[in-house]
């Protein structure tokens, strides 16, 4: 069982707020105050080490990473690896995560000064999901993630359907920039199950800004793709 513990004058002044979010009463809510606390907000211990909810993000993005591919392989049984990291991609990448952090609220909880360019919430989803682990376990953080994150928010055979075409915004971008832009497939492996693993690199202009692997010769295209838009 849980001990009651004594708390001090913060959100947690209330646990009401932190319990609807989790959907169950915490046992430790030290590490809900420290999943909660962005590094911005310049907080100390009695021997002035800072804290902050950074170790906790390392450790619940794993946690995430591992409970997506999870729910993933068994809500896709027939879908092959290419298609379920593309999948865990798009539920874990860092813009959607934030989005999950803010539609449950979280912003109203986490203790920080958050600016434009920061994934202060996104950031502490993942630490709460570190903090629940450590409290509560692997089962009761699992439950958390399908139920107060996926089933609510998350469709994923939408999601399946929404097709991030890198390679059509690419060349779109080299026409309206006039530039060439060329694809090249460099090498093809043979895997085990007689699967075949492309290699394939975009040409801008005859520089090369990308390369990209894949399990279809289009999947390398549109990884190479998604690179060269990072730097262009």
């Amino acid at each position: 069982m849980c001990k009651r513990q004594n708390r001090s004058n913060s959100v947690f002044d209330s646990q009401k707020p932190l319990v609807v979010l989790l959907g169950f009463t915490p046992c430790n809510l030290q590490y809900y105050r420290l999943a909660l606390l962005h590094k911005s907000a310049l907080v100390t211990d009695g021997n002035g080490q800072k804290l902050d909810n950074e170790r906790l993000e390392f450790l619940g993005d794993a946690l995430l990473q591992a409970i997506i591919s999870d729910v993933l392989y068994k809500s896709f049984p027939l879908q092959d690896e290419g298609f379920l990291s593309m999948m865990r991609s798009k539920v874990v990448k860092r813009e959607h995560v934030d989005e999950l952090a803010e539609k449950i609220g979280l912003p109203s909880l986490v203790q920080g000064r958050a600016n434009n360019n920061s994934h202060m919430y996104g950031n502490a989803l993942e630490a709460l999901i570190g903090a629940i682990y450590l409290d509560q376990g692997f089962d009761k953080c699992k439950q958390f993630v399908e139920n107060q994150l996926l089933l609510r928010y998350v469709n994923l055979e939408r999601l399946a359907k929404i097709d991030e075409d890198f390679k059509s915004k690419l060349i779109g971008w080299g026409q309206k920039q006039n530039k060439i832009v060329r694809f090249e497939l460099i090498a093809q492996e043979r895997q085990d199950g007689n699967r075949t693993k492309f290699h394939s690199k975009v040409y801008i202009d005859d520089t090369e800004m990308g390369l990209g692997v894949g399990f279809t010769k289009r999947q390398a295209e549109q990884n190479a793709s998604k690179q060269a838009l990072r730097k262009i």
